[in-house]
C-alpha cells in the first residue's frame, strides 16, 4: 500500500499529518453515489443496492429489507469487519470521494482517523487538531465539515484530501447534534449547547461563517437528520424523554410532519430512494423501523438488533461484502 504524508494547515501548536488515501482502494460503485452524510447518514438511489451496512461499537451486520413489501423478505447477517479495537460510537463519519471515514470516537481514539476497507476499519495516519467525540459530519463542497464535538462545542474543521484545518465555529454549542447538507450548504441541528443542556438553534454556514436559521421548534439532543430534495426531516431524539418527532423544514419553516412508530434517541438514518430507515437506540432491543417520505407509511420490521447505538450506516450491494461473513 503506497503512503505519503502531507503538513496539515491548523491552529494547532502542533503539526499533523494525515495519510492520502490508498491509491489501491476500490470500493463498490454504489458507495461513489452520494450526496452526504450527516451523523452516518448516505443517500444513494435504491436500484444500486439491496442491503445496508449497519457498524456498531461491537458489532457489524448487513440488513436486507424485503424484496417486496412483505416483512418476510428481511434478514439481518452478522460479518466480520476487523478494526483493532476501534470504538466508532462517538466518531463521526462520512462519505468522501467515495471513501467511507470514521473521524474521532472516545477514549485514546478521539483524534484518530479511520478508514472502511474491504473487510477491515484501518487507522490513517495523522490526528485530528483536537480530541473529538459526540460531533456531526456533513459533506459540502468536496470538503467534510466536522463541528460539535462534546470537547468543544463551537469548534468545526474542514477535511479536504491530505488536510485539516479550522473555519470559524458556530455561535451556539452542538454536541450531540445532526449535520446535513441543505441547498449545498452545511447545516447543524439543535443539539447540547455550551452552558446549556439543550438548545433548539439551527446554524448554516455559508462559506465565512455560520449564521442562525429557524429555530427547531423544540430543543433536542440525540437525534437525526434527513435532508431530501428542498426538505429537511429531524427524527427522534431527547428532550427530558424520548421522542417519537418527525420534524419537517419545507425552506421557510420547522412543523410537526407525523411521528415515528416508536420513540428513539442516539440512532442512526438513512435514506434510500423515498424511504428511511431508522436504526439503533440507547434503549436496548429495538427494531429497524421504516418511513416512507411520499406515502407517510411508517412500519417496524421484523428484525431487531440488540445493544446498537449510533451506528455507521451504508447503502450496499449484499454480495459486495460476501468475504466478510
Amino acid at each position: 500500500m503506497s503512503k505519503k504524508t502531507t503538513t496539515i494547515s491548523t491552529t494547532s501548536t502542533t503539526t499533523h499529518v494525515v495519510e492520502t488515501i490508498p491509491t489501491n482502494f476500490t470500493p463498490s460503485r454504489t458507495t461513489f453515489l452520494h450526496e452526504s452524510l450527516n451523523n452516518y447518514n448516505i443517500s444513494v438511489d435504491s436500484i444500486f443496492v439491496d442491503a445496508i451496512l449497519v457498524i456498531s461499537s461491537s458489532n457489524a451486520f448487513l440488513y436486507r429489507w424485503m424484496e417486496s413489501n412483505e416483512v418476510g423478505g428481511e434478514s439481518v447477517d452478522q460479518l466480520k469487519i476487523s478494526s483493532d479495537g476501534y470504538n466508532q460510537y462517538g466518531s463521526c463519519s462520512a462519505i468522501y470521494k467515495g471513501h467511507a471515514l470514521f473521524f474521532g470516537g472516545q477514549g485514546r481514539l478521539a483524534r484518530s482517523i479511520h478508514l472502511l476497507t474491504g473487510c477491515s476499519i484501518i487507522p490513517i495516519s495523522g490526528e485530528l487538531p483536537i480530541p473529538m467525540s459526540f460531533h456531526s459530519c456533513s459533506v459540502s463542497f468536496d470538503a467534510v465539515y466536522l463541528c460539535g464535538a462534546w470537547e468543544d462545542r463551537r469548534a468545526c474543521y474542514i477535511f479536504d484530501d491530505d488536510r485539516i484545518r479550522a473555519i470559524q465555529g458556530t455561535k451556539s454549542g452542538h454536541t450531540l447534534a445532526a449535520m446535513v447538507t441543505y441547498r449545498m450548504y452545511p447545516v447543524i441541528i439543535a443539539g447540547q449547547d455550551v452552558y446549556d443542556e439543550y438548545t433548539n438553534k439551527v446554524e448554516v454556514y455559508g462559506g465565512y461563517e455560520w449564521n442562525y436559521g429557524a429555530d427547531l421548534p423544540t430543543n433536542l439532543r440525540f437525534h437525526s437528520a434527513i435532508a431530501i430534495h428542498e426538505k429537511i426531516f429531524v427524527f427522534g431524539g431527547y428532550f427530558y424523554g424520548i421522542k417519537d418527532f418527525v420534524i419537517e423544514y419545507d425552506g421557510y419553516r420547522w412543523r410537526r410532519r407525523s411521528s415515528l412508530v416508536e420513540p428513539r434517541y442516539d440512532h442512526s438514518s438513512v435514506r434510500i430512494g423515498s424511504r428511511i430507515f431508522h436504526v439503533g437506540s440507547s434503549r436496548t432491543n429495538m427494531p429497524i423501523e421504516s418511513w416512507d417520505a411520499i406515502s407517510d407509511e411508517r412500519k417496524d420490521s421484523s428484525s431487531y438488533l440488540y445493544g446498537v447505538k449510533r451506528p455507521f450506516l451504508l447503502p450496499v450491494k449484499f454480495s459486495d461484502f460476501g468475504s466478510c461473513f
